[in-house]
């Protein structure tokens, strides 16, 4: 008489003899068992036959996170259970799902565009970076009253991809969504030269004068808003590695209200003034102003090598207050004692102002050519 059985694949397999007067149906791998020989819906499915205890072998060897399964670890052992199919086998080694990280972040950085501002001379072409003092000098502006990056970012870093509701499709890499700015108010702008405002300031008009050292024509912009709307609140859900959406992590973007930010903006251009200085022959000691073809007195252009008068000339040298004339030689020899001094005050900067000076002079009386070597004021 035929006997029938039903139990797990595990139990039949621990004495298979035992079944052998009958037909065995697995209860977990839908198999019929006759005589130790699979019949049925896996019975070209390959199966263990036994635990095997995973003892070594560079497959063995490269698999770190060994599945915590009970069935799958005994006495310290790694153990491939008996009955376990390749379907298992692959899933339990090869599909560890993780799930991934979503989480949302704003990003808003609105500016108010630059004006332009450039320092001229008067004939409209570039002053560049020095000048004389007391140079006058004009000023070409213009005003912005645009906006840069006026849109608001929103964006959800999702490390595996994410879904938008848990029965959608997932979707690659970060998902975001953004909101177009727009901006009130009404441009206010200020002039300032040297840190003192200008009123009535008209660009290509107005006059500026070159001071000392470090002149800065500045124009400052304010008076505008920029605005953005509220996102509408939505949630994100996480993947899994296997592109699976993970229900239990998500993120939700709450945004509720309209938001704003106060512009400003300004732009500079800078010019160094300096006062002139020069050793030069002359006719007479009879010199009223500066010359553009006189050199700076700054660093690096304080020396004048030689200059040589005919006779009956003078040789000249002409330095500005708070600069001292400190050596002239003639035939390697000292030659500052033998100039006569005298203050003067000379018109600067091709204008009105006048500063003070130091005249140098000598009158050559040789008879013939004379030079004087290494002109230098500190």
């Amino acid at each position: 008489m035929i006997q029938f059985y039903r139990g797990t694949k595990a139990k039949y397999l621990e004495s298979p003899s035992t079944y052998n007067d009958g037909i065995y149906f697995t209860t977990d791998t839908n198999e019929i068992l006759v005589n130790e020989e699979v019949y049925g819906k896996n019975a070209d499915a390959s199966v263990t036959t036994s635990d095997v205890v995973v003892a070594g072998g560079p497959l063995a060897e490269a698999i770190n996170n060994w599945p915590t399964d009970a069935a799958w670890n005994s006495a310290g052992n790694r153990i491939i259970p008996a009955g376990t199919s390749m379907q298992t086998l692959t899933e339990k080694l090869f599909l560890q799902a993780t799930p991934g990280s979503v989480s949302w972040s704003v990003a808003w950085d609105p500016t108010l565009k630059e004006p332009t501002v450039q320092l001229m001379k008067s004939d409209k072409s570039d002053a560049g970076t020095e000048a004389e003092v007391g140079t006058n000098l004009i000023v070409k502006t213009t005003t912005n009253s645009g906006i840069n990056n006026n849109t608001r970012v929103a964006t959800c870093a999702a490390s595996e991809g994410y879904f938008d509701t848990t029965d959608g499709t997932w979707n690659e890499g970060n998902k975001k969504v953004t909101a177009t700015g727009n901006s009130t108010g009404t441009l206010a702008v200020e002039y300032s030269w040297n840190n003192t405002v200008l009123s009535g300031f008209e660009s290509q008009s107005t006059v500026v004068k070159v001071a000392k050292d470090t002149n800065t024509f500045k124009v400052s912009q304010s008076g505008i808003t920029a605005t953005s709307s509220a996102f509408a609140s939505q949630t994100v859900y996480a993947s899994d590695n296997t592109k699976k959406v993970v229900p239990s992590v998500s993120a939700t973007l709450n945004d509720t209200h309209k938001t704003s930010k106060t512009l400003s903006s300004s732009k500079t251009d800078t010019i160094t003034g300096y006062y002139r200085w020069n050793a030069f022959v002359s006719d007479s000691i009879d010199i009223t102003k500066t010359e553009s073809s006189w050199k700076f007195a700054k660093s690096g252009s304080k020396t004048v090598s030689s200059v040589t008068a005919a006779d009956q000339k003078y040789i000249v040298v002409l330095v500005p207050s708070g600069f001292t004339l400190t050596k002239a030689q003639q035939m390697n020899l000292d030659f500052i004692g033998s100039f006569s001094t005298k203050d003067v005050n000379l018109t600067i900067g091709g204008g009105s102002d006048t500063h003070a000076y130091k005249m140098y002079y000598w009158q050559n009386t040789s008879g013939s050519d004379a030079t004087v070597d290494n002109i230098t004021i500190s």
